[in-house]
């Protein structure tokens, strides 16, 4: 018999909060300064280079998740362009 397994939160709607952190506390590491991209896709499974919240390097960019070692990426805003 197959274990059913919960559904990832992927829905990113109405729950933004600053700095990349959802009001809910939980983050997407596709936000995070630790997050190597992977390729072919911005879906694409990526690295966290920092402390990974499930203990496994490899991670999803857009799966809503509780982290730790969150850190956001720095804002773009007031930059010379």
């Amino acid at each position: 018999m197959r274990r059913q397994l919960p559904a990832a939160g992927l829905n990113t709607q109405g729950d933004e909060g600053e700095g990349g952190v959802r009001q809910d506390g939980k983050v997407q590491c596709i936000e995070c300064e630790k997050f190597k991209q992977g390729f072919g896709s911005e879906h694409a499974l990526g690295t966290c280079q920092g402390e990974p919240w499930g203990r496994h390097k490899g991670q999803w960019p857009f799966m809503i998740h509780p982290c730790k070692g969150f850190e956001p990426k720095p804002s773009s805003e007031g930059e010379a362009k």
